[in-house]
């Protein structure tokens, strides 16, 4: 990393050597800006790019939840749920190596509703969750699924 003024700035590259794992960091100022820093494979190459980043956007006026089932980085199927969305806003919900996950969503006046054909428990109840497959074309990085409905 570069000094500015005998403080830390900018981007440094650290390797703990106890956890065996490399770190970006990001400094402003002398002060590390941990919500900018992350685990990354070497310098050229983030670990976030080998995985699916799986992102969801609500595109409709009414707040929506949402469950999701995916592969987990162990290798284990997780379902998880239900995570509220207001309208138009975006949020992260896992990270899986696989291409295939499946989701469930509805409106909270439970008028509109994202589903499919697989049953899957969420919080003691059976929903119908929504098979999604990424395109084999698609490279590892950010997968934006935008649930959109008409008012």
């Amino acid at each position: 990393g570069e000094y500015k003024d005998y403080e830390k700035e900018g981007i440094w590259y650290v390797y703990l050597k106890k956890e065996e794992k490399k770190y970006k960091v990001f400094y402003d100022n002398g002060e590390m800006m941990v919500s900018k820093s992350e685990e990354i494979n070497s310098i050229n190459d983030s670990i976030e790019d080998q995985y699916y980043k799986l992102i969801f956007k609500n595109n409709c006026r009414k707040p929506i939840q949402i469950a999701i089932s995916a592969l987990n980085l162990d290798g284990e199927w997780e379902t998880e749920g239900f995570y509220n969305f207001q309208p138009y806003e975006e949020l992260f919900l896992a990270n899986t190596e696989n291409r295939t996950f499946y989701f469930f969503a509805e409106s909270f006046d439970n008028e509109l509703t994202w589903e499919g054909e697989k049953y899957l428990t969420i919080q003691g109840e059976r929903y119908k969750f929504l098979k999604r497959t990424i395109s084999e074309d698609e490279g590892y990085g950010n997968f934006l699924t935008t649930l959109t409905c008409e008012d």
